[in-house]
């Protein structure tokens, strides 16, 4: 086991999965566009032999690179709009996959236990299909392989602290991490207080999501499978580098969202507040997520969760136990 608590060559092996480009090769490849239109602009202003004639050409120069500049802003926000339409078939997936289970477990009631456990392990994995699609939305979205989490909350077995285990993931990920997540779970490791994405959200009065574009560069982020995160030294030219490649940073993943799966209650039938988990998504890539679209699109796969989960966790195959 390494240091920062995952098996050996374990990142390694993640990251030859995910062949896909870093946006610091996009925004060198402006920067490079940029400095060519430059060099050709420098040698038009050059070429003016008088002061109003040059003043002319900046001007025009002035003009192109505005023209140019809000023209391409336009057609990269216009893409991601694009790719938006194009994910409507996966998240319909999702909500019909959900509706379909939550029925089959409502009509598991009365059942033999053999049967009830036959089916519940079918829809774990029709859950999972959940992930797998939802973990496919936002790679299309971002460009980059992101994965897909349900995080489950229960008392620890030695301490009263609630810890948060790894209930499932999509299909891709869980062949690297499943032994580690069933060996960290058996060892009570993830206390929620130490981890600053989890405790955010969690309670009745916690977050929405946990948004961060960047984990690299914050200086209190804390992480049970790395508790070593807080004592990085980003100060002077760490900070500089930083920017370009992660100083000291030991997990797969440097972006993330997490959303609560819970239920508020203040319904007219008084259901009371529950509060059942988490659903996350991440990439090792910073700067991938869109905070006013993709948070309210993986807001609303949480809340369709819920109360198929809660059913799952009674009569399913993995012990989930709700706190």
């Amino acid at each position: 086991m390494s240091d920062n608590n995952y098996p050996s060559g374990q990142i390694d092996k993640v990251n030859q999965t995910t062949k896909d480009r870093s946006p610091h090769w996009q925004k060198l490849g402006l920067l490079t566009i940029a400095a060519l239109l430059a060099g050709y602009v420098l040698n038009y202003l050059e070429a003016a032999p008088t002061w109003s004639q040059l003043i002319d050409r900046l001007v025009v120069s002035v003009g192109f690179f505005i023209l140019l500049f809000g023209l391409l802003w336009r057609e990269m926000t216009r893409i991601r709009k694009e790719k938006f339409a194009n994910i409507q078939e996966d998240l319909h997936g999702i909500q019909h996959v959900i509706r379909d289970q939550l029925t089959i477990l409502e009509l598991m009631e009365g059942r033999s236990e053999d049967e009830v456990r036959l089916h519940a392990h079918i829809v774990e994995q029709n859950v999972q299909e959940c992930l797998n699609r939802f973990a496919s939305v936002f790679t299309l979205l971002t460009g980059t392989k992101c994965r897909a989490t349900l995080k489950m909350i229960e008392p620890g077995k030695t301490t009263d602290k609630p810890v948060v285990y790894t209930f499932m993931r999509d299909i891709d990920s869980e062949r690297f991490f499943k032994d580690d997540d069933d060996e960290r779970r058996a060892k009570g490791a993830d206390l929620l207080e130490d981890n600053t994405d989890f405790s955010s959200v969690f309670g009745t009065k916690g977050e929405r999501w946990f948004f961060c574009n960047d984990l690299t560069a914050q200086t209190n982020y804390l992480n049970s499978r790395d508790k070593n995160l807080t004592k990085r030294d980003l100060a002077g030219l760490r900070a500089f580098m930083n920017l370009w490649k992660p100083t000291d940073w030991n997990l797969p993943y440097s972006s993330t969202i997490v959303w609560p799966i819970r239920h508020k209650g203040n319904v007219p039938l008084g259901a009371g507040f529950s509060f059942l988990g988490f659903l996350t998504i991440d990439s090792r890539h910073r700067g991938v997520f869109d905070i006013k679209f993709d948070t309210h699109l993986g807001a609303s796969v949480a809340d369709s969760f819920h109360h198929m989960l809660v059913r799952l966790i009674e009569v399913g195959t993995r012990d989930g136990t709700n706190d």
